[in-house]
């Protein structure tokens, strides 16, 4: 009895927060140029208040102020009636509150906003308005100010809409798991995320009686041995387990090109890149010269994480990977990987100007440079 009055004192108290965030961004809609986002599909986002879909946050944000918020009064209207089709109806959101605050505005005196928190200041100090401010926070906010999706946050770039918003967990951490670090905007994740991964149990595979301890591996062996989910190719049929997948492969057999595959070049060093993902990863590392990631054992700074953990192991004194030819031993298991090269003679990178080819990619890049005057 006692497990249920808790669970009803819980399930009340999500409802009243529910109704207080929704008061919240009443207020928000009413008193800001912020434009809310149902979700998005594919790479379409969907507005809240119709059926229309836009290729762009700025699109979407154009139609909601000059079809559904034309005026004061027409936004009244609306917000009054149709708000609660931007989050679910349940009073216990699954999903948080997704709102645009490009070029973030107080419509009623024009003054320009940072974020939520300081238009909340804004309203109450200036402006008299009526706000919860002691409440958890299910409102999640995206500016889209450049071409590359990226949290306004701490600027991480995405290449999909959904893992930006999967992002923002780490940043809005309303309920913490008390078995790993993973925290969540809304319960509802939190308890989806502790019944699929910390729930151990036998979990069978109905396709070959497999079994998993946990949903989670469960999920992952369904999409990645059976191929649960995949996408089939428009033009021959063929399944992949992932959209990425099935896209390079319409653009290598059937030529069909998507923006993410469009040629982009380096107006810097004139390197030309497949995508803008790799173009703005290369600008970044190599013309920014951005370097986040610091070792805590000597001076040396690196672009990703991933940089950072090879580097660190020049700090420890073993070497296991052991060469079967000359007994030479080496910390990184690529690198005996590419020591081995030398004893097999594998000369794998070519040069196409004269024909040498080179055991080591470093050393073909320096023969491109200093005898061909090429940056490759």
């Amino acid at each position: 009895m006692r497990g249920k009055l808790r669970r009803n004192d819980n399930l009340t108290s999500e409802k009243t927060l529910f109704k207080q965030t929704l008061s919240n961004l009443r207020q928000i809609i009413l008193c800001s140029n912020a434009t809310p986002i149902r979700r998005s599909i594919g790479r379409k986002y969907l507005c809240s208040f119709c059926t229309e879909r836009f290729p762009s946050p700025a699109e979407l944000k154009e139609h909601n102020l000059n079809e559904h918020f034309k005026d004061l009064a027409t936004k009244e209207r609306k917000v009054i009636d149709e708000i609660v089709k931007c989050i679910p109806r349940t009073g216990k959101s699954k999903t948080s509150i997704k709102l645009d605050i490009t070029s973030f505005t107080c419509t009623l005196c024009g003054s320009p906003i940072n974020d939520i928190a300081e238009l909340y200041k804004h309203l109450k100090s200036t402006h008299n308005g009526l706000l919860h401010t002691d409440i958890k926070n299910l409102m999640i906010q995206f500016k889209f100010d450049s071409d590359q999706l990226s949290c306004y946050v701490c600027s991480k770039e995405f290449s999909a809409f959904s893992c930006l918003v999967e992002h923002m967990n780490t940043h809005v951490t309303n309920y913490k798991c008390n078995e790993c670090p993973s925290a969540f905007v809304v319960w509802d994740r939190l308890k989806d995320h502790q019944k699929k991964t910390h729930n151990v149990g036998s979990f069978k595979c109905t396709l070959c009686l497999k079994v998993f301890k946990t949903k989670t591996k469960l999920y992952l062996h369904g999409r990645n041995v059976h191929k649960k989910g995949e996408t089939k190719c428009n033009h021959c049929g063929e399944a992949f387990p992932t959209r990425w997948e099935k896209q390079k492969h319409e653009l290598k057999q059937h030529d069909v090109s998507v923006a993410i595959f469009k040629k982009v070049k380096c107006d810097a060093c004139e390197r030309e890149f497949n995508n803008v993902g790799s173009y703005n990863a290369h600008f970044r590392r190599f013309h920014l010269m951005e370097r986040s990631h610091k070792c805590d054992r000597c001076d040396m700074t690196f672009f990703e994480s991933r940089d950072l953990k090879r580097h660190l192991v020049k700090h420890g004194e073993e070497k296991k990977f052991v060469c079967d030819f000359c007994s030479k031993a080496f910390k990184w298991k690529r690198i005996l990987r590419e020591h081995l090269r030398i004893h097999t003679d594998d000369r794998r990178f070519k040069c196409k100007r004269c024909g040498l080819g080179f055991v080591q990619k470093i050393t073909w890049r320096g023969h491109m440079r200093t005898k061909h005057g090429e940056m490759v």
